[in-house]
This record gives structure tokens, C-alpha cells and sequence, in this order.
């Protein structure tokens, strides 16, 4: 199940177009833990400390498209805070880019926009 998996996300991410932008052992990595919780034999997993099921973590990892990959990149990219536990950062980051990615880039061009009234 798992070659298949991996394939099928392999393909729907586009990841051999992003290697071309992006470092590829590190969507090789990005990859390993997308399947890794999609393939999880438990009912329950844990994501950044809180307990999901792993239906639930399915159905959003099924809403995963390239861009919420690219989101991934730039949000791992701009973190300037230490990560102590980067597996459960880049886990959760995951899980939730179905569902912050446009939060995220709306609050960023709020704030190119403030920035250039100020000048």
C-alpha cells in the first residue's frame, strides 16, 4: 500500500516539477512524512501533541495539490523562532495547509500593503 501511496502523492504533488525550484531530498522528506501518516496503521495519530484519527488525517492529507507544498517550503523557509521538535513542526505545518494556506498569504499581502502606505 505504501509504493502506491507515495506514488500517487508523488504524482498529485507534482514532485519531480518541484525538484526543479525546490531541494529534492527535502520533498523526498516532506513526502516520506505525508505517506507515513497516511499509511499509519493506528486509528489515532498524534499531531503536534493533539490526537487525531487517522480518517481524519487522510481526508486533509487527500486536499494536499503542488501549492500547498510550495506553501510548506515558504512557510519552513521564513521560520526565524528554534524548532525543538522539527518532525512534529513539519507534521503539523502539513496537516494544516489545507486550511491556512490562503490565511496565511491574504495576511502577508496585508502587510505589503501596510508596509508601503508607511513610505
Amino acid at each position: 500500500m505504501e509504493a502506491q501511496v507515495r506514488e500517487e502523492f508523488r504524482e498529485r504533488l507534482e514532485i519531480d516539477t518541484l525538484a526543479q525550484r525546490y531541494d529534492p531530498d527535502k520533498l523526498e522528506e516532506l513526502l516520506d512524512n505525508i505517506v507515513e501518516m497516511y499509511c499509519c496503521p493506528r486509528q489515532t495519530q498524534y499531531v503536534g501533541k493533539q490526537p487525531q484519527t487517522t480518517k481524519a488525517i487522510r481526508l486533509r492529507l487527500d486536499k494536499l495539490t503542488s501549492q500547498h507544498v510550495e506553501y510548506i517550503f515558504d512557510v519552513m523557509s521564513n521560520t526565524t523562532q528554534p524548532i525543538k521538535n522539527i518532525m512534529a513542526y513539519l507534521r503539523t505545518t502539513i496537516l494544516n495547509a489545507p486550511t491556512t494556506m490562503e490565511h496565511y498569504y491574504q495576511a502577508q499581502g496585508n502587510w505589503l500593503t501596510a508596509q508601503s502606505r508607511k513610505k
